[in-house]
């Protein structure tokens, strides 16, 4: 059996909006962007020990400047605890130090 292509648009018509009364029951991701989905995982606490405070101040000379954010930092990206562009554009040589532990392994 042959469809012509108005009988084809048709039939692509129906099976798409077939399903329309569903619609308002599925969730589309990014249709409210400035509210969460309910049910949605949070984040409430942030444990900051030695460990993190040591990646997050790689490559910075002691005494840190409180520029850095570090009291402040929560779990949100930051570009100062993760590594970024490769050197010569690494002044705090997060590459170097990767090399280092890839090294020592």
């Amino acid at each position: 059996m042959r469809l012509t292509s108005g009988a084809a648009c048709f039939a692509i018509a129906v099976l798409c909006l077939g399903d329309a009364g569903n619609a308002a029951e599925m969730f589309i991701s990014g249709g409210q962007p400035d509210r969460r989905p309910e049910g949605a995982p949070k984040i409430t606490t942030m444990t900051k020990d030695a460990k993190w405070e040591a990646k997050y101040l790689t490559g910075v000379v002691a005494p840190a400047p409180t520029t850095l954010g570090l009291k402040d930092q929560g779990r949100w990206y930051t570009p100062f605890e993760n590594r970024g562009m490769t050197p010569p554009y690494d002044p705090r040589g997060w590459w170097t130090a990767q090399k280092a532990k890839a090294a020592r392994r």
